[in-house]
C-alpha cells in the first residue's frame, strides 16, 4: 500500500470555502503534479496506449474522532454529516480514479479529458454520523471502449481499524467518458482485467447494464412510425392519469368543495438561481482551507501521475458541486412540504423525456443522474424543484430537481441535469400525514406516471 500524506495550509476557522477541504486537497495534488510534469516534458501527442490494467482501490479517511476542524466542516444543523458535501467528495475522488485508469503514464502525451456522464445507484444504507470515523473508497469496475464505471463506497467505524470490515453506509456508481483533448472526440481507454471473482461479477454487471443502455438509446432514437409516445401505457395507467388530472381540475375550479388531503404539483416547488464562479470549476485556483488537516490517501499501487483532475477542462464546473446544490434544494423542498426533517433514501430513477414507460431494464429501475450538458464558469445555473409524487402510507416523498444552464447574452437556456431524490418524511411521532400530489397539466401527469411506474418496477 502506498501512503501519501499532504498537509493543508492553516487558515482562519471562519474562512469561507466554495468546496470541501477534501476536494480542495485533491485539487492541490493535481496542481502540484502538473507543475512537475511541465518541468519533465511538454506533451506533443495524444495517448494511443491501450494496455489492460487491473482494478486499483483508492481510499480517503475522515478522522472525525480526532479532528475537530474537519468535524465542524462536515456537520449539519442536527449534528449529523452534511450529506451534500459527501456527494461532492464522491464525485471528486471518482473522477481522479477514472483519470488514473485512463492515464498512460507517459509525460509526452496529452492526458485525456474525463467527463462525468452519469451517477447511478446512489443509496444511503444508514445515516452518516460524526461520532464515527468515515472512509471513502472506490475502484474501476467496468470499462468499455471510451467509458468506465467507478464503484464508490462510504464506510463508518468507531475507530480507524474497524473501517475495513464495516458494511457500506452509502454506495454509488459513477460513469465517466474519455475525450481526446485535441479533437474533442471519444478516446480509447485501457481495458480492465478483473483479478478476483468479485471483480469479475461486477464487470459482468457493468457489461449487462451497458448493453441495456445502448438498446434503450437505439429504441428512443428510432420510434416506430405511426405509434404515439404514450402507446406503451396500459389501460390502467391511462385511467389513472386521467383520474389524477380530473381530480386536479376539480380542485382548481371548485376549491371550496375540495378536501385538504392533496395539493397541486405546481404549488410545491422551490427555485434557486446563481452564477457559476471560478471556485466551482474542476481545476479551481488554490484556496486556503478552513483548518489544518492531515489527509491520508491510500492507493494499492503507486502511480506516476497521482490524483489528476476529475475533469481537466478549463472553465467547466465539476459535477459534484451541482449534485450538492441539487440535493440541498431537494432536501429543503421536502422539508417544507412534509413539515419534518426528511432523511435521504436514494437517488431515484432519472425522469428522461425520451424514456418510455417500462424501459428501465431488467430487474428494476435504472437509478441514475444524467449529465446532459456541461456547465461553464460564468453561466447562470437555475435549479427548479417540485414534489413529483408522495406515498402517504410509507412517508416516502419523491422530489425532482431540474438544472438549467442559462446564457443571457445568447438568449439561451438548456436543461443540464434532472435529479430525482427519494426521501422519507416519517410521521410516526404524531405529526400530520403527507398530502397527495396532483398534476395540473399533461406534462406533469406524464412525469408523475413515469415515477410511479419506475417505483413499481423496482419493487
Amino acid at each position: 500500500m502506498l501512503r501519501t500524506r499532504e498537509v493543508l495550509r492553516q487558515a482562519s476557522p471562519f474562512a469561507a470555502t466554495a468546496t470541501t477541504t477534501i476536494t480542495d486537497e485533491l485539487r492541490n495534488m493535481r496542481r502540484d503534479r502538473r507543475r512537475a510534469e511541465e518541468k519533465i516534458a511538454i506533451a506533443t501527442r495524444s495517448q494511443t496506449d491501450a494496455t489492460p490494467k487491473v482494478p486499483k482501490r483508492t481510499t480517503i479517511e475522515y478522522p472525525f474522532s480526532t479532528n475537530e476542524g474537519l468535524r465542524q466542516e462536515y456537520t449539519n444543523p442536527w449534528g449529523f454529516v452534511r450529506l451534500g458535501r459527501v456527494l461532492e467528495d464522491l464525485d471528486s475522488l471518482a473522477g481522479n480514479i477514472a483519470f488514473l485508469h485512463c492515464d498512460d503514464d507517459d509525460p509526452e502525451t496529452f492526458p485525456n479529458l474525463i467527463v462525468t456522464a452519469s451517477v447511478d445507484e446512489v443509496k444511503l444504507h444508514e445515516r452518516l454520523c460524526l461520532d464515527k470515523d468515515m472512509q471513502l473508497s472506490g475502484a474501476v469496475t467496468w470499462v468499455g471502449r471510451s467509458s468506465l464505471n467507478i464503484r464508490m463506497d462510504v464506510r463508518q467505524g468507531k475507530c480507524k481499524d474497524s473501517l475495513a470490515d464495516a458494511s457500506p453506509s452509502l454506495s454509488a456508481e459513477f460513469t465517466f467518458v474519455a475525450r481526446n483533448p485535441v479533437t474533442g472526440k471519444s478516446a480509447v481507454v485501457h481495458p480492465l482485467l478483473p483479478s478476483s471473482p468479485e471483480e469479475t461479477a461486477l464487470f459482468q454487471m457493468g457489461e449487462e447494464k451497458a448493453t441495456r443502455r445502448k438498446q434503450a438509446r437505439v429504441a428512443a432514437a428510432s420510434p416506430k412510425p405511426g405509434i404515439a409516445s404514450n402507446a406503451a401505457e396500459s389501460s390502467e395507467e391511462v385511467e389513472l392519469r386521467r383520474a389524477l388530472l380530473g381530480e386536479s381540475r376539480n380542485r382548481r375550479e371548485l376549491p371550496g368543495l375540495s378536501d385538504g388531503d392533496a395539493v397541486c404539483m405546481d404549488t410545491t416547488g422551490l427555485e434557486n438561481v446563481f452564477v457559476c464562479q471560478p471556485q466551482h470549476q474542476s481545476t479551481a485556483p488554490a484556496t486556503a482551507s478552513c483548518h489544518a488537516l492531515v489527509l491520508d490517501v491510500y492507493v494499492e499501487e503507486s502511480y506516476a501521475k497521482f490524483l489528476q483532475p476529475a475533469v481537466d477542462m478549463a472553465g467547466r464546473v465539476f459535477g459534484g458541486f451541482i449534485m450538492r446544490r441539487a440535493f440541498e434544494l431537494a432536501f429543503s423542498t421536502c422539508y417544507m412540504f412534509g413539515g419534518m426533517r426528511p432523511s435521504l433514501l436514494d437517488v431515484d430513477e432519472c425522469v428522461d423525456p425520451m424514456r418510455r414507460p417500462g424501459d428501465s431494464g431488467a430487474g428494476g429501475s435504472s437509478v441514475q443522474i444524467t449529465f446532459q450538458k456541461p456547465v461553464d464558469v460564468g453561466n447562470l445555473m437555475r435549479l427548479k424543484s417540485c414534489i413529483l409524487h408522495t406515498e402517504p402510507e410509507t412517508g416516502v416523498v419523491h422530489v425532482e430537481v431540474e438544472a438549467f444552464v442559462m446564457t443571457p447574452e445568447c438568449v439561451s437556456s438548456a436543461l443540464s441535469n434532472t435529479f430525482n431524490f427519494r426521501f422519507r418524511s416519517n410521521k410516526s411521532d404524531g405529526g400530520k400525514c403527507l398530502k397527495r400530489v396532483l398534476p395540473s397539466t399533461e406534462e406533469e401527469a406524464r412525469r408523475m406516471m413515469q415515477c410511479i411506474i419506475a417505483r413499481g418496477n423496482s419493487q
